[in-house]
């Protein structure tokens, strides 16, 4: 895929290096915060609030923080290495998992709703038909289809951005918090309109009684959210510091009119796309005082911290099998109440913990496989081919700089691999080799992002 070309507009930068630990904390608890979701086995109610609460906000924000760090990949190694490098780290531990884990995890999961039958029985097909339980084909791989989609989508999407962000008209619309926080909820719900909209009526009929059809409900519905994400990093002097804002009233507003529409009191919002609308609205305010909780009480690095954005990639991939291969050892069916789902929760975290701690981190090939750590490319030392929008990564933004400022560095050869992102959406950022570096930093060389004109 070749890059695409733009006008380039003036830039801005800030006086350092922009660090975004609060935005690694944030994706690894969300990610986290999946393994209760999917150890819920049966009705318990606690597990099944956990579900329901996930549901309303958690991959809403889990595609906002990731097309946040897409936009950052995009002026690090340009459009095109950019894809390929995502559609390796991306792809190979779908594949890997998909063939590898998910068989034995969608079998454990059989036996757990269905009358047992053997693994080779399985896989030869000999089941019921219509057998009980969430058996879908992708278990929880459906982000990662998403994540290529979005990959394939972002070069497009950061070319119409960066026009947008040159005009005029939007400069007066992000020169207030109000008349921002109002356009980028104008947006997801415009967004949501069209595709909820044109999914119900054009692409449900066609792929309804097809196993893509999760994929590409849940691939139109979160996609809105991703590329805020990308508007997010792209004018960071603006756009992120009045999303990262607490906004309590936003979030009281839009938790009334969830309860509105979940309870039918008003007939256009109690339908499928009235309810859709009204939980992406709900769920931008939810992220919103996400960013805004998780900005100030993560301030700075910790090794706590970086290792559990590290780890996050690993557990989600391999939570999904860990949970049923324990529920069939410990005899914890779908009658279990939540003692024993918890139980099963935290020795998730213990197995899968260990498998990234003691096999993934310390033998190449299986961070290549699950975690697709690919060293290909190397940062772009020029202009990104895809224009140069503004730099805008902090609320802290120095004036003017020229396009003299020197290359993009890399990563030090003496870094090693330990600092490399584990997750497909932000491994690809530089690394710094102080140990006391952040994550996930603006680059440093010519600044490539639109900030104000």
């Amino acid at each position: 895929m070749t890059a695409v070309e733009v006008p380039a507009p003036r830039v801005r930068r800030a006086a350092a290096p922009v660090r975004y630990h609060y935005l690694d904390a944030l994706r690894a608890a969300l990610m986290f915060m999946g393994v209760f979701v999917h150890a819920a086995l049966g009705d318990d109610r606690v597990f099944r609030l956990i579900a329901h609460v996930s549901g309303l906000f958690r991959m809403n924000g889990f595609f906002l923080v990731s097309g946040f760090f897409s936009s950052m990949l995009v002026l690090r190694y340009g459009a095109g290495l950019m894809v390929r490098r995502r559609l390796l780290s991306i792809g190979v531990p779908l594949v890997a998992v998909l063939v590898l884990l998910n068989p034995i995890a969608r079998w454990l999961m059989y036996n757990q709703y269905n009358p047992r039958v053997g693994l080779g029985d399985y896989l030869l097909g000999h089941r019921v038909a219509h057998p009980d339980g969430p058996m879908t084909w992708h278990l929880q791989l459906w982000f990662l289809v998403s994540l290529l989609v979005y990959t394939l989508c972002s070069t497009v999407v950061f070319s119409a951005l960066t026009r947008l962000f040159a005009t005029r008209g939007f400069d007066r619309v992000a020169g207030s918090r109000p008349r921002t926080m109002a356009a980028l909820i104008a947006f997801v719900l415009l967004a949501t309109l069209v595709l909820q909209g044109g999914y119900q009526l054009a692409l449900r009929p066609v792929t309804e009684s097809t196993p893509a059809d999760y994929v590409v409900h849940a691939t139109l519905q979160y996609l809105p959210f991703f590329i805020v994400g990308m508007a997010l990093f792209l004018d960071g002097q603006r756009l992120l510091p009045a999303f990262s804002r607490p906004a309590p009233v936003l979030l009281v507003a839009a938790g009334c009119l969830l309860v509105v529409a979940e309870r039918g009191l008003v007939a256009p919002l109690g339908t499928e796309l009235g309810d859709a609308l009204v939980r992406s609205v709900f769920a931008l305010a939810v992220v919103a005082n996400l960013f805004a909780i998780f900005q100030r009480i993560v301030t700075q690095e910790r090794p706590i911290l970086r290792y559990g954005a590290d780890a996050a990639y690993s557990v989600y991939l391999f939570h999904y099998v860990t949970i049923y291969a324990l529920a069939a050892l410990l005899g914890i069916g779908v009658d279990a109440h939540w003692p024993k789902l918890l139980l099963i929760t935290m020795l998730t975290f213990v197995i899968t913990l260990s498998v990234h701690h003691f096999l993934i981190r310390r033998f190449h090939v299986l961070a290549v496989i699950f975690n697709g750590k690919f060293n290909i490319g190397k940062p772009s030392p020029a202009p990104a081919p895809v224009g140069r929008p503004a730099f805008a990564a902090g609320p802290a933004a120095a004036g003017p700089v020229s396009a003299a400022a020197g290359p993009v560095p890399g990563p030090r050869p003496e870094d090693g691999d330990r600092r490399i992102e584990a997750r497909p959406e932000a491994r690809d950022v530089t690394h710094v080799a102080s140990p006391r570096g952040g994550r996930h930093r603006a680059p440093r060389g010519p600044d490539r992002r639109l900030a104000g004109r």
